[in-house]
């Protein structure tokens, strides 16, 4: 995912960019001397040598530290979802709400913040685009993933705009990675492409693939899935609904995969409403949607923040505006109540 990080190096900025695919960050612009002569280095074997010291600094300077957590420093996040982003005429609306959303979540003092799908409305270049002219607007690292608004519907609704390697192209051509790990803020995040899920196109059998190494055992840091679609509604074995959930066989290995990987935290949105539910010691959550998919749509904008805690677990709040297109802060709501 194109997530940007600050570091500073003799007081020279550097920018750094995570690499979606394998989590790793990037080196995006270097500063070499033209030749060890510069810093007045002669003889034999000069450059070989030179060249393994430069390396030898470069990986002392440029790796990050492994992150520790403090019992006294839980972890912030910010979880965003359904912002909806229409290009031109009609997209006023969301686009304020973001802004305002965007806003608030700085304010919150959050070390990552995370989008959960459908950060567009018709998944265009354009919209991804104002998407991302928004979006840079926050201070904290941001990771994304698609939704079915983004790149097409899961398999089931009907062939009719359903996920296709063109939407996913285009939207990969911007936004990066749809699928990925990453760690960020001390948190390991696994992003999943969930409308390609049940598709049978090709890169559904690559992103598995890549799912069952990334989850294949329990990590040190907290670990939590970034999906769109929620894996169920109410419980891990209710039938299949299309229209909101993944299918019943994604659903079934996504769940044995974060079981096996000691995963306590499954996050997603589509359902531009906040719910919480815990089943067999995972927490799902789906959160408020900060934009509106249609005129008939009047929920208020939300968000929620997501605060990791040193004894392992997850605390969740949501945060819903007061009323539909009224200006000022969001004000805290309280979270449904867990169900087993």
């Amino acid at each position: 995912m194109r997530t940007f990080h600050r570091i500073q190096l003799r007081r020279l900025p550097i920018t750094l960019m995570s690499n979606g695919h394998s989590g790793s960050s990037v080196l995006r612009f270097v500063l070499f001397p033209a030749s060890p002569a510069a810093f007045g280095i002669r003889g034999p074997f000069t450059w070989g040598m030179f060249s393994l010291c430069v390396a030898l600094l470069a990986c002392s300077i440029l790796s990050p530290p492994p992150v520790r957590h403090s019992a006294a420093i839980p972890v912030r996040i910010a979880l965003l979802s359904d912002t909806h982003i229409t290009h031109g005429r009609g997209g006023t609306e969301n686009s304020a709400r973001f802004r305002r959303v965007v806003e608030d979540v700085n304010r919150a003092d959050v070390s990552l913040v995370i989008f959960a799908g459908d950060l567009s409305n018709g998944g265009s270049e354009s919209q991804f685009h104002d998407f991302l002219d928004i979006a840079r607007g926050l201070k904290s690292p941001v990771l994304f993933s698609p939704g079915n608004r983004d790149i097409g519907n899961r398999a089931g609704l009907s062939d009719r705009g359903q996920v296709s390697e063109e939407r996913i192209a285009r939207y990969e051509s911007v936004m990066g990675p749809s699928f990925y790990k990453a760690q960020v803020a001390g948190v390991r995040v696994v992003a999943v492409n969930t409308p390609l899920l049940g598709s049978h196109l090709p890169r559904e059998e690559q992103q598995w693939v890549a799912l069952n190494t990334w989850l294949s055992s329990r990590r040190s840091l907290p670990t939590l899935l970034l999906l769109h679609y929620p894996l169920f509604l109410n419980s891990p074995g209710e039938p299949d609904n299309p229209r909101f959930v993944v299918d019943p066989a994604s659903r079934s290995r996504l769940i044995n995969l974060a079981q096996r990987s000691g995963v306590k935290l499954i996050v997603g949105g589509h359902l531009h409403r906040g719910v919480v539910r815990t089943t067999s010691g995972i927490q799902y959550i789906t959160s408020p949607a900060v934009g509106c998919s249609s005129d008939h749509d009047s929920r208020p904008a939300g968000w929620t923040i997501l605060t990791w805690q040193p004894d392992g677990a997850w605390r969740v709040e949501f945060r819903t505006e007061a009323a539909r297109n009224e200006p000022g802060s969001l004000r805290p709501r309280r979270p449904e109540a867990p169900s087993e």
